[in-house]
């Protein structure tokens, strides 16, 4: 699924070949400051999670065209978790509007 992917979004995106080397240069940069790693095959037993990405292309913007979305919630079958599903929730930390309401 990660390839099937990753060949979807080179063939949409290497028409433009700035956005191309734009969108390069967002997963060089992600992969330097350590929010991504590199895949490195060597056939572990245990299983893996990759997460899928995409391209969000903005013709209307002038400094950021393209944007790097990562897909947590894709599953590779209908029966697998996601990563989403296997991350464990804690509590909701976002204030309740009422109490909120009160307070004010």
């Amino acid at each position: 699924m990660c390839m099937k992917r990753l060949h979807q979004l080179h063939s949409r995106v290497k028409i433009d070949t700035p956005l191309l080397r734009e969108y390069d240069a967002i997963i060089k940069d992600q992969e330097k400051t350590g929010i991504i790693e590199q895949v490195v095959d060597n056939n572990d037993v245990e299983p893996r999670h990759f997460l899928l990405h995409h391209a969000v292309i903005r013709k209307d913007k002038q400094t950021t065209k393209v944007g790097v979305v990562f897909d947590g919630s894709a599953k590779s079958s209908k029966d697998d978790l996601s990563v989403n599903d296997r991350l464990e929730r804690g509590p909701n930390l976002a204030p309740h509007l009422f109490d909120s309401i009160v307070k004010f």
